[in-house]
């Protein structure tokens, strides 16, 4: 399907290791204009994907002008295991929606939403 759509030019995926610095792997998503680096362990699986916006995110820390009342709330450590949390929602019905929206107002890294209803 993937060599029907982009007519045999898709890219090989870009990996790295943990021991990696993270300058090497924002000059690979850059350069190699790719939106993700795979984590992948000793035998080449994947662990995890890394995109430029999750580096982007981790660096910036918590804006305290700008969270102030989830940090009264949450504290410090929980805001900043918030930042690093995936979320995958599936079923977006009444109340998934409401979940998914409380959710990305918790200020998470990344939420996917899934449906198969149309």
């Amino acid at each position: 399907f993937l060599n029907d759509v982009y007519s045999n030019n898709i890219q090989k995926p870009l990996t790295c290791t943990r021991n990696q610095k993270l300058s090497s792997i924002m000059e690979m998503l850059l350069n190699g204009h790719h939106k993700h680096v795979w984590v992948v362990d000793d035998e080449n699986r994947p662990i995890s994907a890394v995109s430029l916006s999750d580096i982007i995110n981790r660096m910036q820390g918590i804006n305290e002008d700008l969270q102030s009342r989830a940090l009264a709330v949450y504290g410090r450590k929980t805001m900043k295991q918030l930042f690093s949390t995936k979320v995958l929602i599936s079923g977006i019905n009444g109340l998934g929606a409401e979940i998914a929206k409380n959710v990305i107002l918790a200020n998470v890294n990344s939420v996917t939403l899934h449906d198969t209803k149309k």
